[in-house]
């Protein structure tokens, strides 16, 4: 608890703040559990919706040659949806761009658009729903077997939002559930020219791990 009661003392990242107007980050997670719940009513299958969130990050016009009509109708309305709606949470994207040297123009991570944000936000939400149980099942085992080599085993990532995203893809294409809390603010010392503190939602990991 901070001095005021709160669980939680706002803080602002280099680009992005789960925090945003408010103290508290729950709200967050309530908005990007709204906004979930919205696209799965356009598209009910939870991978495939997650296989079109790489494609929305990409120029429409391209993708559009090789999407159907329908995905590409969805992926427009994911990404104007979730600009509106998430764009609170990422207003320091655009100057932080502004500012990058030269030298990091290049580094995928810390040139990530605001557009890409709010897709990794969406991604980020649909994996730990997709991947959850099966990290259970696969914790379960790591636990039972602790001591024994096995090829059953779970990831859960504590990371700001591109690298948890990034992070979450190269599990699942190893073939290991993995679930993930974004850091309320990124703070770290890749993004700016030292560490800060930040923090994470307790919440939120406990009601990954139940």
């Amino acid at each position: 608890m901070t001095q005021n009661g709160k669980l939680y003392t706002p803080v602002q990242g280099k680009t992005y703040s789960l925090f945003a107007d408010s103290d508290d980050p729950l709200l967050y997670f309530a908005e990007i559990r709204r906004l979930a719940d919205m696209f799965l009513k356009l598209c009910p299958d939870k991978q495939k919706l997650l296989d079109l969130i790489p494609k929305a990050g990409k120029n429409l016009f391209w993708e559009g040659l090789k999407t159907g009509g329908a995905d590409r109708k969805t992926l427009r309305f994911i990404r104007e949806t979730l600009r509106q709606s998430l764009s609170i949470y990422t207003q320091n994207v655009s100057q932080h761009l502004k500012s990058l040297p030269v030298a990091k123009s290049f580094d995928a991570t810390l040139t990530t658009t605001e557009d890409k944000y709010h897709l990794y936000m969406l991604e980020i939400e649909l994996v730990n729903r997709i991947h959850k149980e099966g990290f259970k099942r696969e914790q379960e085992t790591l636990f039972r077997r602790l001591k024994q080599e096995h090829p059953s085993i779970g990831a859960l990532g504590i990371a700001c939002i591109p690298e948890l995203a990034a992070g979450m893809r190269l599990c699942i294409r190893a073939g290991i559930p993995p679930v993930g809390i974004q850091l309320n603010a990124n703070r770290c010392a890749r993004w700016m020219s030292q560490a800060h503190e930040t923090s994470f939602s307790l919440e939120q990991l406990e009601e990954l791990l139940m």
